[in-house]
């Protein structure tokens, strides 16, 4: 049987444990505001054990919907900190991922888009955008010989012909360091003939150069 002195200490225990459980989802939250899909991996390595735990449940429940557990955080810490990449299946059709020093909560279902224009209309969609202003790695000239032209999501064994050779997509993306996720989702040009002429970020094709661009395509 405890002594009151026990028991106020106990109630005093909890108390301080239950402040700073709210400080730590607070501090949480704040960081989620911060990064809201990405998260670096030097920040997350400076939380501590519990910090990390609230972070991964927060963040799985805000992209797949349920509540992971601790051991299953717990888990999942410990293949973070096992591995410089890695790809972690979860539930509910989402992955968590460690690329280049990132940390993401991403689909695992592959994306496939593919937009016909039998002549230029400017849009906006959840993967590009077709704009009459951008920079010039995202600028191309078209001609009438280009259409119908498609925009799809990158491939494997894209590459485009560029001024100082070919340049293979796959490449470019290991050296700029580019998610794997983010990868399947980079937009590409690709003219009548089957001819990749723009990469955004990347540029266009040496024939599809010029100081008056007809449009750039915006990652």
């Amino acid at each position: 049987k405890m002594s009151e002195t026990e028991r106020h200490q106990t109630l005093l225990d909890l108390r301080l444990d239950n402040l700073d459980l709210m400080i730590e989802r607070e501090m949480v939250d704040t960081m989620l505001q911060r990064y809201p899909t990405v998260l670096p991996v030097d920040v997350f390595e400076r939380l501590s054990q519990r910090e990390k735990i609230l972070l991964l449940r927060k963040m799985i429940f805000n992209k797949a919907g349920y509540l992971a557990g601790s051991n299953e955080c717990e888990d999942l810490i410990r293949q973070l900190s096992a591995y410089k990449n890695v790809e972690i299946s979860l539930k509910n059709c989402v992955k968590l991922s460690k690329m280049y020093h990132l940390i993401e909560i991403c689909d695992k279902k592959e994306v496939l888009y593919s937009y016909v224009l039998e002549r230029l209309e400017l849009m906006d969609t959840e993967f590009f955008k077709l704009t009459d202003t951008g920079k010039s790695t995202e600028a191309v000239t078209l001609y009438e010989d280009d259409f119908p032209i498609v925009i799809r999501n990158a491939r494997n064994g894209d590459a485009i012909s560029l001024r100082f050779g070919t340049k293979k997509l796959s490449r470019w993306f290991i050296d700029r360091k580019i998610p794997k996720d983010e990868r399947r989702r980079w937009p590409v040009m690709v003219n009548r003939h089957g001819e990749i002429i723009l990469v955004p970020s990347i540029g266009c094709d040496c024939e599809h150069y010029s100081n008056t661009p007809t449009c750039f395509v915006v990652k």
